[in-house]
């Protein structure tokens, strides 16, 4: 039923119900993994529990029996275009979508009826509880979330140049290691969980992607960098806000209007009364950023949340802009050869500065170091020695400390010494130096042994790991290593960057549903016998019928409509509801099979 309901529906009504449910389409192979990843339990439950209070209200109403008359009719439609209800007439071919729900009848999906019920028994009667307001004045809500959201931008750049420079694994699904949360954690000054939530932002604001098992740069990713930081926030609220949703934006306004003293957390569980207190549901999680991006401060609302709300999203940039700290191009260098920034650079300065220099914490005062390693990435990035001198002497205007002279001169003397190609046959890293005692000196060290990396009989080392793992993994041990191609060109690590963060770009919603359409096409004039057990099957797991097209011993076509009981050894056994009577048909004989609604 449901299947059918999506392949009766245009483009533009599925392309905007996977944004309405959260879902990507870039992995469904027909319109039956569509219909699954709706009804799946646990996202679904998640779907429900995000539905503001009007809509939740309306779905409780037509699970207890009410018709569609007895239910507010915006709410009805809204419903409708998540899907968890289908209009009557949305089920027969070329259907469109109803604009109007007089005169209609929805059905509830089954699997909705089951989730709800999971829920408990709601008091949609009661009012927004009478509580204290929140403990923050605006002025000093705004002074906190401006805070809030100067560190989360700043935290957001640190991740862009940590995962630009560094190797880090994707752990699970999209998750990250501990030693990557600690590190980005530490430069913050902040905890483990802060850095966890920065890298769930940025993952949904596509600075950074996971491709190959790593994280690597997003298809944002430079977007970001060239923004201005009213411009990060303008970006970051209209993320929030579209994760939240226009029905629900507008809901939640109503209710922040009619109760401005109560604290948010008070008007989001009114406003969503499915909405649990689970750490991954999506109210919780939107709570959470609300406070990290700096649009509320401790449950406290900013004198820029309703204009978010109302999506005038420039005014709240400018409002919020007025609370972030001055960019300042000072540098004081020392001759520990740390770097200490007194104020937030301007972006394109410290976009020039990382390239050489590593961060030990960003913060208000941020403070960099340097050392052989960060001014050989410096050199491979394409600046020259003079470029690093010139940046130092500009932002500190003074002559450089006689350690950093030194290290510059030696670092860019050493440049080269030791290099990583890709090799020949099964040894796809081959590494090379002039210096023999450096070659000893990686086969020996404890940290490379997973690498397997082994002397050739030319006395250079190989390894049957990539040339981007080895290079990585060479630099975490200590040694200043380049990648260069056969010509012996330096292979700067921000083009591979570039190349590899491009895997982690999906498919269009677009180019998925044209996808299924031609798929569904295809098996509607030969399906395969795996199509067919995939339809069988789902309509035994929905309990929905099927018109059944199979052949007798003769050739001849005969159509059945069948409720499917079983299906095994090849046989489907169903009840046929036209003759009344049980029919088991051979799998072999059965040439299409399409679900009808119940």
């Amino acid at each position: 039923m449901l299947a059918s309901a999506l392949r009766n529906s245009s483009n533009d009504f599925l392309t905007q119900l996977l944004v309405n449910r959260h879902i990507s389409s870039s992995n469904f192979r027909d319109f039956l993994d569509f219909a699954s990843a709706l009804v799946e339990p646990k996202a679904l439950k998640n779907a429900i529990a995000a539905l503001p209070r009007s809509q939740a209200q309306a779905l409780v109403a037509l699970c207890s029996g009410a018709r569609a008359n007895e239910v507010e009719q915006s709410s009805l439609q809204k419903l409708a275009n998540q899907m968890f209800i289908i209009s009557a007439d949305k089920l027969a071919a070329g259907a469109s979508v109803a604009t109007s729900a007089d005169a209609q009848e929805f059905l509830v999906l089954d699997a909705v009826r089951t989730s709800i019920a999971s829920f408990g028994p709601v008091d949609f009667d009661s009012e927004a509880p009478s509580l204290a307001a929140a403990d923050r004045s605006v002025e000093a809500a705004d002074r906190d979330a401006g805070v809030a959201a100067f560190e989360a931008m700043q935290a957001l750049t640190e991740l862009h140049f940590d995962i630009d420079q560094r190797y880090v694994r994707e752990v699970g699904t999209r998750g990250v290691g501990l030693a990557d949360l600690k590190r980005l954690a530490g430069h913050l000054r902040k905890t483990n969980e802060f850095a966890k939530a920065i890298y769930l932002l940025a993952s949904k604001a596509k600075i950074i992607a996971t491709a190959d098992s790593r994280w690597m740069l997003g298809t944002d990713a430079d977007r970001w960098l060239e923004l201005t930081p009213q411009q990060r926030f303008k970006f970051l609220a209209g993320l929030w806000r579209s994760q939240l949703g226009d029905d629900s934006a507008q809901e939640l306004l109503a209710m922040r209007l009619a109760h401005p003293a109560h604290s948010l957390d008070v008007l989001f569980k009114h406003t969503y009364p499915f909405a649990d207190s689970q750490v991954n549901s999506r109210i919780t999680v939107l709570e959470a950023m609300a406070d990290l991006i700096g649009l509320t401060a401790g449950q406290a609302a900013t004198s820029w949340f309703e204009l978010v709300l109302k999506n005038e999203l420039d005014d709240a940039a400018v409002l919020l802009a007025a609370h972030l700290p001055a960019t300042s191009e000072r540098l004081i260098i020392q001759a520990d050869l740390s770097l200490i920034a007194p104020g937030p650079l301007p972006t394109s300065l410290e976009i020039e500065l990382r390239k050489f220099a590593e961060t030990e914490q960003v913060s208000m005062a941020s403070t960099y170091r340097l050392n052989a390693l960060t001014i050989s990435h410096g050199l491979e990035t394409g600046l020259s020695e003079a470029d690093i001198r010139d940046l130092l002497l500009k932002l500190s205007g003074k002559d450089l400390p006689q350690p950093v002279d030194y290290l510059v001169r030696e670092a860019v003397g050493r440049f080269g010494r030791l290099t990583i190609a890709d090799g020949p046959g099964e040894a796809l890293s081959l590494i090379r130096s002039a210096d023999p005692i450096l070659l000893t000196q990686i086969v020996s060290e404890s940290k490379l042994r997973p690498f397997s990396i082994r002397r050739t009989p030319d006395g250079d080392l190989f390894s049957r790991f990539e040339p981007e793992l080895i290079y990585f993994g060479l630099r975490e041990a200590g040694f200043s290593a380049i990648r260069v191609d056969a010509s012996g060109r330096v292979i700067s690590p921000r083009t591979v960057a570039t190349r590899t963060s491009t895997l982690a770009v999906v498919s269009s919603a677009a180019s998925d549903l044209e996808r299924l359409r031609e798929h569904d096409e295809r098996i509607g004039t030969e399906p395969g016998d795996d199509d067919l057990v995939r339809q069988i099957e789902w309509a035994l797991k929905n309990r929905s019928k099927l018109l059944i097209t199979a052949t007798d011993r003769t050739g001849k076509a005969h159509e059945f409509l069948l409720e499917p009981k079983n299906l095994s050894n090849g046989r489907l056994r169903g009840i046929d509801t036209r003759a009344e009577i049980e029919r088991t048909l051979p799998l072999e004989r059965i040439t299409n099979a399409s679900p009808v609604a119940s």
